[in-house]
């Protein structure tokens, strides 16, 4: 029933689709000719309104976390911002600890980052077309 009911429509769509694509499927015969079908599925699952937490919970939970985030992997930056506290200790102490590095520490490109994301101002994201069609739109009478 359904592959009938396919076949109806292929013809249609086969001759628009060698119209639009003549030129790069010349030589390639009928049979040849391959479809890419993609389809796409958005599932959402609505919040769920839990009652509070028991004073129990809340520290397993707190231990949970704690425990999460003890076993995470770091990336570069924390690497990098938990050697600079480990050097800052060792001069503290008295150790040499020339690297021969830059000292550029992870906090001085944390404030770079920071100060150019204040800098930062992003384009708008409406144009004048847009601005101007809604106006025309809404000039008309409702009837």
């Amino acid at each position: 029933g359904s592959l009938r009911q396919l076949t109806k429509f292929r013809a249609p769509i086969a001759t628009c689709y060698t119209s639009a694509r003549a030129n790069s499927t010349a030589g390639v015969s009928q049979a040849e000719r391959k479809w890419d079908l993609v389809a796409a599925v958005c599932i959402e699952r609505p919040p769920y309104i839990t009652p509070k937490l028991l004073e129990i919970e809340q520290k397993v939970m707190a231990t949970l976390d704690e425990k999460e985030f003890e076993l995470s992997m770091m990336n570069d930056h924390e690497i990098r911002h938990k050697r600079d506290l480990e050097k800052q200790e060792r001069k503290r102490k008295g150790e040499d600890v020339d690297d021969g590095e830059a000292v550029i520490t992870a906090l001085d490109l944390e404030d770079s980052w920071r100060k150019a994301a204040e800098d930062f101002t992003p384009a708008s994201s409406s144009t004048e077309a847009d601005v101007k069609s809604v106006k025309r739109e809404m000039d008309k009478p409702l009837r």
